[in-house]
């Protein structure tokens, strides 16, 4: 009497498609999941609490089908391949369209900007947008070297984001047209690992990005040249990543584990579930959010798509509080004032290791030629205090950019010690050599 009930949602078995699985998206408004073999075929399941079935199998192109994606109001399948085409099929299953030579190199990913127009970038980094109707290319794009990996649009639909295996996240304006001499808005510097999978959350406040070394690279948006702040936690390579809400996202983890993710306050919050059979885990390749947004698939290098229900979790997100989102506000302002004090004193010591060469210590000391020797000596003493020093800025310099190019743990030590030791050394005439604070030590 009396007792809480609860509402307990059963997920649907697991479904072994007897091939490698590319891809999976479920169709926005009914119980149906698409998937991407590597067949050249694409197969529809419907999905229950009880079972999982077939039920129809597309042969849609002639090599691999990478990517499949249902459009925004489920009327079209689009599914792009390795063969360098584009496929789309009606609710029927009846194809409407093939753009058999879409791309130059094969196709890895798709996104719909709406119900006619379709983004699709392949392996040479290219980026072209189709409009379904004219069966034509309308705006196109080549400023990445490697695969995209990965692209969204802002909630406006007018700017693409895209990440990149050349380790760039690159940002196009929609809105210029196709003849315009540049259509990107911003590129990040090269992150020296492949950027994989990417969200926009905080109402497009922030772009967080998964790399190949497990590392979420937060970017604030208009300031997209380097990260404000890391996401530590996952152990290997963030190959996927989906949405749930403005301040909560899944990744699916080249460890096998899927797990819930707060932005700002920035922490691997629960591990939800793996993609495993008996105790070997599998890499996770993809993940996709079901329509009733509390359940997601994975799937892997096996042949099966698993479904995992995140009801609780996303619940207990849901109810996250004021005070929660305020400490993440601060967080986030914290992160941005280090970056914008690290530049600071970036800038500061490239000025001093550039104009204040020898030369110009040199000059100085001619000018006071006929001083007594103890004073030549006390000069001396400070001079070779100062060269002291600016050899420690040029090697604090060095460290600032290599822990900015490589985010080594290492590099990062050594900046702060070689910042200690500049900083316990005793003040000198020349003040410009003073540096300011980088790191809280």
């Amino acid at each position: 009497w009396g007792a809480m009930t609860e509402t307990v949602y059963i997920e649907p078995p697991a479904f072994d498609a007897r091939e490698h699985i590319f891809d999976v998206a479920f169709h926005p408004f009914e119980d149906f999941a698409a998937l991407a073999l590597v067949s050249g075929e694409t197969k529809l399941i419907k999905y229950s609490t009880e079972e999982v079935v077939e039920v129809a199998t597309l042969r849609s192109h002639k090599s691999s089908c990478r990517t499949a994606l249902f459009s925004p109001q489920g009327n079209f399948l689009a599914s792009g391949s390795r063969d360098k085409s584009i496929s789309l099929v009606n609710t029927d299953g009846e194809l409407v369209l093939r753009l058999r030579k879409a791309h130059s190199a094969p196709i890895n990913t798709l996104h719909f900007l709406d119900e006619h127009l379709l983004v699709a970038g392949d392996d040479s980094g290219a980026v072209k947008v189709w409009d379904l109707r004219a069966s034509s290319a309308v705006y196109e794009v080549s400023e990445q070297t490697e695969t995209v990996t990965d692209m969204k649009t802002n909630s406006e639909g007018n700017i693409l984001l895209t990440t990149s295996a050349d380790g760039t996240l690159a940002v196009y304006d929609l809105r210029r047209s196709n003849t315009a001499k540049t259509k990107l808005m911003g590129r990040s510097d090269c992150l020296e690992e492949d950027l994989l999978s990417l969200a926009l959350v905080r109402g497009d406040r922030n772009v967080v990005v998964g790399s190949q070394e497990g590392v979420l690279y937060v970017f604030k948006w208009g300031f997209f040249g380097d990260c404000v702040d890391r996401i530590l936690g996952h152990p290997s390579a963030i190959e996927t990543i989906v949405k749930i809400d403005d301040n909560t996202i899944l990744t699916g983890s080249e460890d096998g584990f899927i797990r819930g993710v707060s932005i700002y306050p920035n922490r691997v919050d629960a591990v939800l579930g793996h993609h495993a059979e008996g105790e070997e885990n599998f890499p996770i390749t993809k993940l996709a959010v079901a329509r009733q947004k509390t359940m997601i698939a994975s799937i892997s290098h096996d042949s099966r798509v698993k479904f995992h229900d995140v009801s609780k979790f996303i619940a207990r997100r849901s109810g996250v509080g004021r005070d929660e989102l305020a400490a993440g506000e601060e967080e986030e302002a914290a992160a941005e004032a280090k970056v914008t004090l690290k530049e600071t004193g970036t800038r500061a010591v490239e000025e001093e290791t550039k104009g204040n060469s020898d030369d110009g210590f040199e000059d100085e000391d001619s000018e006071d030629m006929d001083d007594d020797s103890d004073d030549e000596d006390d000069e001396d003493d400070e001079d070779e205090e100062v060269s002291s020093k600016r050899k420690l800025n040029a090697e604090l310099l060095r460290g600032i950019q290599k822990a900015k190019k490589g985010n080594s743990r290492t590099a990062d030590r050594k900046l702060k010690e070689n910042y200690r030791r500049v900083q316990n050394m005793k003040s000198v005439s020349y003040t410009h050599l003073t540096l300011p604070t980088i790191y809280s030590v």
